[in-house]
């Protein structure tokens, strides 16, 4: 098979993911604001906010249709479509609109923590201040990415990655963002594991509801890294050890697992969230004859 037969493939493969995710992003939006049960009142708040960003990315990433171009220790990613300088806006606003949902799972997770173990004393979301610092948790960490990814930035496209103090800080402050992440979340699992008995302030409903939050969470944060950033890793990887044009190769696969992370993890939230479920096999049993959906309708049977 040529070259251009293959980037045709992969190209109406991130086509599919693409449509296949702004058809299903819509459906999930109507779920979380017509089949949510009254204890998930504020918690469908996190998840259109979720499936907002996913749409968003999927729409961006879509446009910018990356091509990942190794150039000494330089990587340059270049837009399929538009003109260079449009398309490194593409890339951060890609870039951003995934850290910003990486962000609100952690923080339907941190909410979550809070109310269980904390059931006599809810959050004031009209207080300015708890207002402030969901914004600041929400948008710094993207925003902090992007100003340390211009101090790389080589020209429009390129990003410098040698050895110098600015490739450091970038990569230092993954380095404490993903360790900052994981201690976070996992005090937070460990405050709602410690609930384990019913008393009055706290219901079966809610702690079943959380423990669904925290399944959302592990599942959803782990495509993100297995299909978000992994892809991304290897390409750069094989660019190092191998060749140049083995990393440019790999990018170009792994571009389309990148693409395929926000149709995932609207799949799976529809999947563990038991009123979306519920409605959506009935959905589908409605459509599809008796004789011919008993397989098809078999996944959301398992919970």
């Amino acid at each position: 098979m040529t070259s251009n037969g293959t980037r045709f493939e992969l190209d109406y493969v991130l086509t599919v993911i693409t449509t296949l995710d702004f058809i299903l992003e819509p459906f999930f939006l109507f779920l979380a604001l017509t089949k949510s049960t009254p204890s998930m009142w504020f918690y469908r708040i996190f998840l259109i906010a979720i499936s907002l960003c996913n749409c968003a990315f999927s729409i961006v990433f879509f446009l910018l249709s990356a091509k990942f171009i190794p150039i000494d220790d330089a990587v340059c990613l270049i837009s399929s479509h538009f003109a260079l300088r449009s398309g490194r806006v593409l890339w951060q606003l890609s870039m951003f609109f995934m850290m910003i949902q990486f962000q609100i799972v952690l923080l339907m997770l941190i909410y979550s923590s809070y109310e269980i173990s904390h059931p006599l004393r809810p959050l004031n979301w009209r207080s300015k201040a708890v207002i402030l610092a969901v914004f600041v948790f929400i948008f710094l960490p993207a925003s902090l990415v992007l100003i340390l990814e211009q101090q790389v930035v080589t020209n429009v496209t390129c990003l410098n990655l040698s050895t110098n103090l600015s490739t450091l800080f970038l990569f230092g402050y993954f380095v404490l963002y993903f360790s900052s992440y994981i201690t976070v979340s996992a005090i937070s699992v460990n405050k709602i594991r410690r609930v384990r008995h019913l008393t009055s302030q706290i219901s079966y409903a809610s702690i079943r509801l959380v423990k669904t939050v925290v399944a959302n969470f592990t599942i959803t944060t782990t495509i993100v890294v297995l299909l978000a950033n992994t892809p991304v890793i290897v390409a750069l990887g094989f660019s190092v050890v191998i060749s140049k044009g083995a990393g440019a190769a790999a990018f170009r696969i792994g571009s389309k697992f990148v693409a395929s992370y926000a149709l995932i993890t609207t799949i799976t939230s529809i999947l563990i969230f038991v009123p979306y479920r519920r409605y959506t096999r009935q959905l589908i049993q409605r459509i599809i004859p008796c004789k011919g959906r008993s397989n098809t309708v078999g996944i959301f049977a398992i919970y």
